[in-house]
């Protein structure tokens, strides 16, 4: 794949500025999965062997060295602070959806859990987001600028992928095979809508997305729960 050229000049210059010390360079979000859009925001992770103040303070004067007309987010970490504050990072994130630019993600190993538990959670509160939007009557307005394709459907498809993932061993990375391996035709057309929204084409009502996506993760955390207590665990164990 193209890197953007923000992504390749950040890699020359922090690899440059830290040497050794940078364990991995890897690319997230929407850029490494394909489905980035005109706005989207450059998501990098970078590990170090330890992280000062110092340390980000560089950083922040690399981002604003570099050019670039979409926001540029690094987050900065050790991999030892990965392994001691696990909860507060999600390893199926950087396990399937990072593309590894320099060095190497030296995290445990992914496991079924790790899977089902990601889609579990980010299902959850896709679930609990739709339910608050219904029971406040969120405005259209609102929802059409940008909750819903944010907040909503965007999550959303990565609860998906992780399902798809848990259920058949290869991992959806880009929207069109998602599309195809969604678990039923509501999910295929809620990630048909957030094709849509990110091309700009989507010119319908809102709320009832919001009602479909409702019952979609309703099924999905059910489909979780299944796939759990096939793998030999009580109902409701989902992380």
């Amino acid at each position: 794949m193209r890197l953007p050229d923000a992504v390749a000049q950040f890699r020359e210059v922090a690899v440059a500025a830290f040497g050794h010390r940078v364990e991995c360079l890897l690319l997230g979000g929407s850029h490494a999965r394909g489905d980035a859009h005109a706005s989207s925001d450059i998501d990098v992770l970078l590990l170090l062997d330890e992280v000062s103040p110092h340390d980000l303070q560089r950083v922040a004067c690399i981002i604003a060295s570099i050019p670039s007309h979409c926001e540029l987010n690094v987050q900065c970490a050790s991999t030892v602070e990965m392994r001691m504050f696990r909860g507060a990072f999600e390893p199926a994130q950087f396990h399937l959806d990072g593309i590894v630019l320099h060095g190497e993600l030296s995290l445990p190993p992914l496991t079924d859990d790790d899977v089902r538990g990601a889609a579990a959670r980010i299902g959850a509160e896709v679930l609990m987001s739709c339910r608050h939007y219904m029971t406040a009557r969120e405005p259209e307005a609102a929802l059409a600028a940008g909750k819903l394709r944010a907040w909503v459907l965007k999550p959303l498809m990565w609860a998906l992928r992780y399902e798809g993932y848990a259920r058949l061993g290869e991992y959806p990375r880009d929207l069109a095979t998602l599309h195809d391996v969604a678990f039923s035709p509501d999910a295929q057309a809620l990630v048909d809508t957030y094709r849509q929204m990110l091309a700009g084409g989507f010119d319908g009502e809102c709320l009832p997305i919001v009602d479909l996506t409702e019952t979609v993760a309703r099924d999905l955390l059910r489909r979780v729960d299944d796939q759990d207590v096939a793998a030999g665990r009580p109902h409701g164990s989902g992380e």
